[in-house]
């Protein structure tokens, strides 16, 4: 008889909060003999369980990578504080949810970087793995450490931790890469030999072999020349799709079977750097859409279909692609929603689509309280054109409404930020029109200046100036039943110093995650007291990477092509300062 297995973690796996976090063996889980593959590869999303099981880019390369024969990928994700304290009291490493394998076991181990407050959770996973947290510090035994994901793009503040960073969207070499690392290491190749050969392609980083210089203008230390540039599928139908999906025990964050319908966006939106580097727009064809979506539907139960893209309301047949897979999850009794809409030209049978089954939250992101504002930030949408589409949602019988919007955008008066009041006041009236029972949100968020978008060169604003704003729209806003999420302002600007921050600001990284800086994204888990004591440690003055940026200046980011032209970035920075919005037309 087979011997039985036993849980590494189950002595202890009742002493933490939701330990289906930590079990495996879910629907869809896909267990490879390492003995029979060419590279072992931990795919680790450094966030916790429900969160990262969400994330539709993780599932498009777990499937990807497991689809071939002889390459294994495995999940694993950060451990919450309470497992944490537990792997430390026992000396138990970080485990794989497939094999139960520790990290330092595997032949590359692959972060999923998508946010900058991450970085602290990433340094946590690697030591608790048995992974030296330094790069320089890895012998021939360690697994080669990469990353990718939008910091990939800005890879300076974890430099010294990642051996390689793969640059652009995974279907398009990420397989070559795991291939060749098997391949050089069969022969016997060392570290440095097969990070020297990776090096070779373009859209990879590795910082060892990287020289900086300090930067005159800014003071900042950078890359001394261009490393790697982005890579993307220039075909999407074909690529990206997940056929295998994996069903988590723990309800996720969004417990609901994603479908991506397009990549890219055209809409040129100068705040937005996914929408400067995930070009060009490009679109699934519609029967592959819907039969990869039925198909996922009946294999897995999930009772929410969502159509995900930067700009779903920009899919060219998204009217007829709501319509065809109406019909078949109305049938299933399965809600179907979009990821995002435009505040403007949905179409009606879109929005009956959306509420077929059950009516969900419509939400809709203006971003600015004025259109000459959202003239500026390249925001094409009018007043009366966010209105109509409020009054048209309602009318076909959805009652909950979000509106997005932010503050601190460059150029932005009180007169703006009233603006937002304003439009909000209106948009509740427009709906009561239609039912009294309609629930409206305002959610703010602030402005942060985001490396390769026509906005890298602003300031972040000052705490005084915005949470005056957010004050004066709490004011504006405490008699009426619309509700009222405010961000917070520490958040914020941790995350515009770790998105603008030289490779000096991987120390404050560092020092915070050894005073215990975990979960930093997570408002309840960030301690702005650390950060505070990391950042005096490491010797760096977060005003450095908040402050306005000379135009002239080589930013840390600039060793990286995203292939998108500095000089195109500046005359849009131009066009926003002239209120000049640029069509889609125009759009490169």
């Amino acid at each position: 008889m087979p011997e039985r297995f036993v849980h590494p973690y189950l002595d202890f796996l009742h002493k933490v909060s939701l330990p289906l976090r930590y079990i495996g063996g879910e629907w869809g889980a896909i267990k490879k003999a390492h003995s029979n593959c060419d590279v072992t590869f931990a795919l680790v999303f450094p966030d916790t369980y429900e969160v990262g099981m969400s994330h539709i880019g993780s599932c498009i390369i777990y499937d990807m990578v497991n689809s071939e024969g002889n390459l294994c990928a495995e999940r694993c994700f950060a451990p919450w504080t309470d497992m944490e304290k537990e792997l430390r009291l026992r000396g138990e490493r970080l485990r794989t949810l497939e094999s139960f394998t520790p990290l330092a076991s595997f032949d590359v181990v692959g972060f999923s970087l998508q946010h900058e407050l991450s970085y602290t959770n990433c340094l946590n996973c690697l030591e608790l793995g048995g992974i030296p947290l330094l790069s320089e510090e890895r012998n021939e035994g360690d697994p080669i450490v990469m990353a990718g994901g939008p910091c990939a793009l800005r890879p300076e503040v974890m430099a010294p931790f990642i051996d390689l960073f793969y640059v652009g969207e995974a279907e398009a070499g990420l397989l070559d890469i795991l291939r060749t690392i098997g391949n050089m290491k069969r022969k016997g190749a060392s570290r440095l030999e097969i990070l020297n050969e990776l090096q070779k392609l373009p859209f990879v980083y590795c910082p060892i072999f990287a020289k900086r210089r300090k930067d005159e203008a800014s003071g900042f230390l950078v890359p001394d020349r261009v490393y790697a540039e982005r890579v993307y599928v220039k075909e999407l139908s074909g690529t990206g799709l997940v056929h295998n999906h994996v069903v988590p025990w723990a309800r996720a964050i969004f417990d609901r079977l994603s479908i991506e319908i397009a990549r890219g966006c055209s809409e040129g939106c100068r705040f937005c750097e996914a929408g400067f580097t995930y070009r060009p727009a490009r679109e699934r064809r519609i029967g592959e859409v819907t039969k990869n979506a039925i198909h996922a539907l009946l294999n897995t139960g999930f009772d929410e279909l969502s159509l995900s893209a930067l700009s779903p309301a920009d899919y060219p047949a998204l009217s007829k692609l709501a319509r065809a897979l109406s019909k078949s999850t109305l049938r299933l009794g399965v809600t179907l929603s979009i990821s995002s809409l435009r505040a403007y030209g949905v179409p009606e049978d879109v929005l009956l689509a959306l509420r077929g089954v059950r009516t969900t939250t419509l939400t809709l992101a203006p971003e600015a309280g004025t259109e000459r504002l959202r003239n500026v930030i390249n925001k094409n949408v009018t007043d009366e054109e966010l209105i109509e589409a409020l009054s048209v949602a309602s009318k076909l019988g959805f009652q909950k409404f979000k509106l997005y919007f932010m503050v601190g955008l460059p150029t932005e008066t009180m007169e703006d930020i009233e603006g937002i009041g304003r439009l909000c006041l209106r948009a509740l009236r427009a709906l009561r029109q239609n039912g009294k029972r309609t629930r409206l949100t305002c959610s703010l968020s602030i402005f942060v200046p985001r490396p390769h978008t026509p906005f890298q060169w602003e300031r972040f604003a000052g705490e005084n100036e915005v949470r005056e704003k957010l004050a004066f729209l709490r004011h504006f806003l405490h008699k009426t039943p619309i509700e009222l999420r405010l961000p917070s302002f520490e958040t914020s600007m941790l995350e515009c110093v770790l998105a603008r921050g030289d490779v000096r600001v991987s120390k404050a990284v560092m020092e915070a995650y050894k005073l215990g800086a975990r979960f930093d994204n997570w408002e309840e888990m960030l301690r702005n007291d650390l950060w505070d004591r990391a950042f005096s440690l490491a010797g760096v003055n977060p005003d450095d990477f908040t402050r306005e940026l000379p135009i002239d200046a080589t930013l840390p980011w600039d060793g990286i092509d995203p292939l998108v032209s500095k000089d195109f970035l500046l005359k849009e920075k131009e066009r926003a300062y002239k209120e000049k919005p640029l069509a889609p037309c125009e759009k490169p």
